[in-house]
């Protein structure tokens, strides 16, 4: 079933099957690294702990607990990404299928695909092939979505396209079909809202953004 997957699926979940070397929770911290607490917000864009019955993250989650230091899967040593090198060519990518060049965006999406050895876009096969905006549009949006999953792009990206609202009363499933919650995101949701100490400062900042 998942042997002849994206190999970047493997990375950033633990699949059914595979290993990962855990610990037993509550363990004593007494060793001589100093932990970070990661983001664990209940309706946060990156949930590391808590993802119902579906996939867990393996993507900047440790192994083992690190002589004591590690007793929740929300701390980690391992570094979390500003920007990658990934990001740049795909945001550039994108820059230049805006511009008509979709061979030159094609050529910014296999480079990233070589990395993990993953066939490139219009190497041969039908279902690899993309030629019009839209069709490398849609290459585009799929391979940040595996590349750089977990890395609190994908809410940015969608606001970025204006396909903010398609995310609206979708409902997310775990792997029953049973409905574990429904998004709420509507137009107001691409602008921040002026602060209202800036509004008092400045009354010329009225009226605030729409939808706030």
């Amino acid at each position: 079933m998942y042997e002849e997957r994206d190999p970047r699926m493997a990375v950033s979940v633990i699949l059914p099957y595979s290993s990962f070397k855990g610990w037993y929770a509550n363990a004593p911290m007494d060793c001589e690294y100093v932990v970070a607490s990661g983001v664990n917000e209940k309706y946060g864009m990156i949930r590391v702990n808590q993802n119902f019955e579906t996939y867990l993250w393996r993507k900047f989650v440790a192994e083992y607990n690190m002589g004591g230091a590690i007793n929740n899967r929300a701390h980690t040593p391992i570094n979390f990404p500003l920007i990658r090198y990934a990001d740049v060519l795909l945001m550039l990518a994108e820059c230049y299928n805006e511009e008509g060049k979709q061979d030159d965006a094609v050529g910014l999406i296999n480079e990233v695909r070589a990395r993990v050895n993953m066939p490139g876009i219009n190497s041969g096969p039908a279902w690899l092939e993309a030629r019009t905006k839209n069709q490398v549009f849609a290459r585009i949006r799929h391979e940040r979505a595996v590349e750089l999953a977990a890395e609190g792009l994908s809410f940015s990206d969608m606001r970025r396209w204006g396909l903010l609202e398609t995310l609206n009363e979708k409902k997310e499933k775990d792997f029953t079909g049973k409905v574990r919650y429904t998004r709420k995101v509507s137009s107001r949701d691409y602008l921040w809202p002026i602060p209202a100490e800036e509004i008092e400062k400045n009354s010329s900042l009225k009226p605030n953004n729409p939808g706030w």
